[in-house]
């Protein structure tokens, strides 16, 4: 069957330039980026239903699973600085 999936994806991100002198990488820092995406799988659901047609009437999810096992999220153009840090140096000048 089909399913619907809201997925909400957080990824620590650090950024790093190699000085050719020292000959080593120099953290420039880094920065958390959640990405949202609505992405649509299919999946199999075991379903074990007691006293069917009755008022006390059971339904119990015995097992699932998610065929779709790989899904590329896009990030977008992503910085080392926070969108707000720019403006706020703006502001500041």
């Amino acid at each position: 069957m089909p399913l619907g999936l809201q997925v909400k994806v957080p990824v620590e991100l650090s950024f790093s330039v190699w000085d050719g002198v020292d000959r080593e990488s120099v953290s420039m820092g880094g920065r958390m980026v959640k990405a949202e995406e609505e992405m649509t799988v299919r999946a199999s659901f075991t379903l074990y239903v007691y006293s069917l047609g009755m008022d006390n009437e059971l339904i119990d999810l015995g097992d699932g699973e998610i065929e779709d096992r790989y899904h590329e999220v896009d990030l977008g153009e992503v910085d080392i600085f926070e969108p707000e840090d720019y403006w706020n140096d703006i502001d500041q000048a």
